[in-house]
């Protein structure tokens, strides 16, 4: 086991070979776009670090909470990240990720190896324990506590037979406090250690007295966390973001993988094999200096069962235990062992090649695709409209859309919300999630805060009207923005819409470039007779701008069937279907009834043409594709032919 002393272990060929796989495992998790919405808010607070030479106390970025305690509780990452990126870009970031994936690939697999088990077995208990971590794979602070609790174990083993290497725990701590929130589990996880080392020793001989030293260490990191430039508000931080129930709730990372859809993913189908084997190590029964790490693993499994951002934590820990769930099979020759060696490697790079071609699968119809860059629903078109513009003032920005907004366009503009639900707190929370679900709620809120331009999210022009049932709110907050605000609609693309209050852009162009008849969620079919000259003419102004956008090819296409050139119609379609719109689905809600819905517009346009076998093949294809699709029930059953 791990807390055994050290074993010489040199590296061989098989070594090599696994390892030389499960690097290539890495950088396919790793070599992904930058997604999530948090990094954004980590880079703007790092530049304004670099800017001010000193941390924030008060708020700066949002209009809504300005003035409000602000604890840049991971500066010392936020700085790291704002380096990373000021020398290399989104290369760098992505860079940044992909190196921590292989480092913690080769301190798995070496891990294992240490502990005794098979080249084979430590290769594929790593890759599962690579895998899930992979999930989380994102450019944020967390990494790092990923990076912290393996040297904290690590160091913890070393010092079983050199007690001088707990000294290391303490500089460690400190980096660490300064790092992210998961500082707290430093404290937490040497403790435990040397409770199990007190324990397994039943507190007599060398082996209590190293337990009381190591908890003796513990105390010393404790003190330690005081260390940063907030004191003790730092240090009592993460215990006040986990003690709200309503973020709790919210945030899809901090809810249970038991009660949460994490249960339906790859993820969580690893986690239990993971944790079956480690039970299987542990009920076998464990060998002299196994109690602390045992007590240590149980632990983060606890709180990987409270939230499943704790999952990887749990994890990583298990994998030394978990890759000697069964014996060895060296008795049956070195024959059997070559061939589990070249399956595992078989394996490896099987899925390698999976993530490489289709993504990272975080279920059946969920994947995250390969590349650099920018992910899909990020809105840098948006903000690259605002900035040409030359917009500034107060942002109605959605969840997932402000921290990119902070970043890419204050001091000039600053944004209503973003996902620092420590800055916000309860209270405005509410308040913007109630502008979301009600005309009310956003008319409220904007009469409390004026807002002079917004970046809002949207799921899809055919959501609404083709699917009733996925139709909750789907015209909120656009509805509101256009009629109680007064913006107008100055961009699209199909994950956001971007608006403006007339006057408040420098460039004076603003109205100008407006969309006043089509929207991507609110005007896209339906159109009066008088203003179907001006949404063709506005579809093809946004296809211009934006070639790749379904959201506009399908409003096209409608304006273009309701003005009787359907020939000019199903062209959009069929240009459509030639286009990736799979990633565009999923990012709307409705992997499988895009291509349904489309096929069905397409039926439509065969029937007006008196088509109707036509009409009947496209319903027919569109229900294979969702025999859910009631539309195309409905259509097909009105058709004579």
């Amino acid at each position: 086991m791990d807390d055994a002393p050290p074993r010489r272990w040199r590296p061989g060929a098989t070594d090599v070979l696994l390892l030389a796989v499960l690097s290539a495992l890495a950088l396919s998790l790793g070599l992904a776009p930058i997604t999530n919405n948090d990094v954004w808010l980590h880079l703007a607070t790092g530049d304004w670090i670099l800017n001010n030479r000193e941390v924030p106390h008060t708020e700066v970025f949002s209009f809504v909470a300005a003035g409000r305690p602000y604890l840049a509780h991971e500066w010392g990452s936020e700085l790291l990240l704002a380096g990373i990126y000021a020398a290399a870009g989104l290369a760098g970031l992505v860079g940044y990720k992909t190196a921590i994936a292989l480092l913690l690939s080769w301190a798995l697999f070496t891990a294992a190896r240490t502990a005794g088990a098979p080249p084979a077995r430590a290769g594929l208990v790593a890759a599962m324990g690579l895998f899930v971590a992979g999930a989380h794979l994102w450019a944020r602070p967390h990494l790092l506590t990923w990076l912290a609790l393996l040297a904290c174990l690590a160091l913890l083993s070393r010092a079983r037979r050199q007690p001088r290497w707990l000294l290391a725990l303490i500089p460690l701590q400190i980096v660490w406090t300064n790092m992210h929130g998961g500082f707290i589990l430093g404290p937490a996880l040497v403790a435990t250690w040397g409770a199990g080392r007190w324990l397994e020793a039943r507190g007599r001989g060398s082996g209590a007295a190293q337990g009381l030293r190591i908890l003796a260490t513990a105390a010393a990191m404790a003190l330690a966390c005081m260390v940063n430039p907030y004191g003790l508000r730092l240090v009592s931080f993460p215990f006040e973001l986990a003690g709200s129930d309503l973020f709790m709730g919210a945030v899809y990372e901090w809810q249970s993988p038991l009660t949460s859809g994490y249960r339906n993913t790859t993820m969580f189908a690893l986690f239990i094999v993971m944790a079956l084997a480690w039970l299987t190590t542990v009920i076998r029964g464990r060998k002299d200096g196994d109690l602390p790490r045992i007590l240590v693993t149980a632990g983060l499994a606890i709180l990987a069962l409270r939230m499943n951002r704790h999952v990887p934590l749990f994890m990583l820990a298990a994998v030394p235990s978990a890759a000697l769930a069964f014996p060895s099979r060296r008795l049956a020759g070195q024959r059997t062992g070559r061939v589990e060696i070249a399956l595992v490697a078989l394996l490896l790079a099987s899925t390698t090649l999976l993530v490489a071609f289709w993504g990272y699968p975080y279920g059946l119809h969920r994947f995250r695709p390969l590349g650099l860059g920018l992910g899909p629903r990020v809105p840098a078109a948006a903000c690259d409209t605002l900035q040409r513009l030359q917009v500034q003032g107060n942002a109605f920005t959605t969840y997932g859309e402000g921290a990119y907004t902070a970043w890419r366009l204050w001091p000039r503009v600053r944004v209503s919300m973003d996902s620092r639900n420590s800055v916000y707190g309860e209270d405005l929370y509410l308040a913007y999630r109630q502008a979301l679900r009600s005309d009310q709620g956003l008319r409220d809120y904007i009469r409390r805060w004026p807002v002079d331009l917004a970046v809002a999210a949207h799921m899809g022009p055919f959501r609404r009207g083709y699917l009733p049932a996925l139709d909750r709110d789907a015209d909120l907050p656009h509805r509101g923005l256009l009629k109680d605000a007064g913006l107008l609609l100055v961009d699209f693309d199909d994950a956001t819409a971007t608006y403006v209050r007339p006057g408040a852009d420098g460039s004076g162009t603003a109205a100008a470039e407006a969309y006043r008849i089509i929207h991507p969620v609110l005007g896209w079919s339906g159109f009066p007779a008088a203003d179907l000259p001006g949404a063709i003419s506005e579809a093809r102004r946004a296809l211009a701008r934006h070639p790749r956008s379904v959201a506009a090819r399908w409003i096209l296409a409608n304006a273009l069937a309701q003005a009787g050139e359907t020939d000019a119609a199903l062209v959009q379609l069929q240009v459509m279907e030639q286009m990736d719109t799979a990633q565009v689905a999923r990012s709307w809600g409705v992997p499988r009834s895009l291509d349904a819905a489309r096929l069905g517009l397409e039926a439509l346009m065969h029937r007006q043409q008196h088509d109707c076998p036509a009409a009947r093949r496209a319903l027919e294809e569109a229900l294979r594709h969702d025999p859910e699709y009631q539309p195309a029930r409905t259509l097909l059953a009105q058709l004579d032919c």
